[in-house]
């Protein structure tokens, strides 16, 4: 609630009133959420405290709540074009102060929101393989668990045979009007060695399968010697 009465503590030379407009939002408290309303109030400050956002943020958290996954954005409003813009720093907020000083006030709209990158204090769930990679889904709010992913036991490859004949060179566009020369399958097997390893193969085969002929006249007396002996 928004009051026009200067606090006893603070000189009325010295005082300046934030009008504040908190925008409804949803408190994400540890044990559970809460539905706000738009809210108004009002900040008195001395302008001779050095009074900047750091106070400014804790002022607000003894009038508004919100969980430790939240975090308050400030933004400052133009009071003649209604332009906004947000502050970020101490010395932006001092600045706003400053430029109002004629006013001796200031409008000023905050908003609760999600932190980046905050880690609630759920339990994650990890998951682990047996390749032994693991994964971690980091929750981007209170209401988020981990994710969890595990990789198979076992995993299989395919291989087919590939018909080297039917693999046909594309050229690049980037290449248009050079000579896409393709080497001479015999040149290249016998400039890989393939060719001679080949005929040492082939040479040990044939002469280990060679049996000496006997001749014909050999054959005839060694015939007529069985059937004398036979006799």
């Amino acid at each position: 609630m928004i009051s026009s009465e200067c606090p006893p503590w603070i000189d009325p030379g010295n005082a300046f009133r934030i009008d504040v407009k908190c925008v409804a939002y949803k408190a994400m408290l540890e044990y559970g959420n809460l539905d706000m309303d738009e809210q108004y109030h009002d900040v008195w400050v001395d302008i001779c405290s050095g009074y900047n956002l750091d106070r400014f943020v804790t002022d607000m958290a003894a009038k508004i709540i919100w969980g430790p996954s939240q975090e308050l954005a400030v933004w400052a409003v133009d009071s003649d074009s209604a332009a906004k813009w947000k502050i970020r720093k101490n010395e932006h907020f001092e600045k706003m102060i400053k430029s109002r000083l004629i006013e001796k006030m200031a409008d000023v709209i905050v908003e609760v929101v999600d932190k980046g990158g905050y880690q609630t204090g759920h339990t994650t769930t990890w998951s682990k393989g047996s390749s032994g990679v693991t994964s971690h889904a980091e929750p981007s709010n209170v209401e988020d668990i981990g994710d969890t992913f595990s990789s198979p036991d076992h995993f299989e490859s395919f291989h087919e045979p590939v018909d080297w004949s039917l693999l046909t060179v594309i050229p690049h566009l980037d290449q248009d009007g050079e000579a896409y020369g393709l080497a001479d399958e015999e040149t290249v097997y016998e400039a890989m060695g393939f060719k001679a390893a080949d005929e040492r193969v082939a040479q040990a085969a044939e002469e280990e399968a060679a049996i000496p002929v006997m001749p014909a006249d050999l054959q005839h007396d060694m015939f007529e010697a069985a059937i004398e002996s036979s006799s």
